[in-house]
């Protein structure tokens, strides 16, 4: 990534840290076991790994 910028750029000094140590949010694509739509997917899914709550399913679409 490309952070040769000016450090008075908003926002470079963070972009600078995340490049460097890593981002700490990750987005993936994940499939349900239920076969119903939820409308508007308002209903946020707990996500599990071996019984241990590993995050949230925050935001989706419908799709067969």
């Amino acid at each position: 990534m490309d952070l040769d910028f000016a450090d008075d750029v908003i926002g470079i000094q963070v972009l600078r840290i995340i490049n460097a140590d890593g981002s700490k949010l990750h987005q993936m694509g994940i499939v349900l076991d239920k076969q119903s739509q939820q409308a508007g997917h308002a209903v946020w899914y707990y996500v599990y790994k071996g019984g241990q709550l590993i995050g949230q399913m925050t935001n989706g679409g419908w799709s067969p």
